[in-house]
């Protein structure tokens, strides 16, 4: 009875998890891509294959 039961945090872990994390990602990816997305715009030298990685993490969100 004191333990924790894991099947209802495995029914909500699809959608209110992922909606949480989704939102988290959402916070980090403003906070922190917003000052290296402008260092990305004002200079493209080294900084496609961390683009490439960015856009593949959003496409797989």
């Amino acid at each position: 009875m004191l333990r924790d039961d894991p099947v209802p945090d495995l029914a909500k872990t699809p959608m209110a998890c992922a909606r949480e994390a989704r939102g988290a990602f959402a916070v980090f990816a403003i906070s922190v891509g917003g000052s290296s997305l402008a260092a990305y715009r004002a200079g493209r030298r080294g900084r496609s294959s961390s683009r490439a990685r960015i856009d593949r993490r959003w496409r797989n969100l």
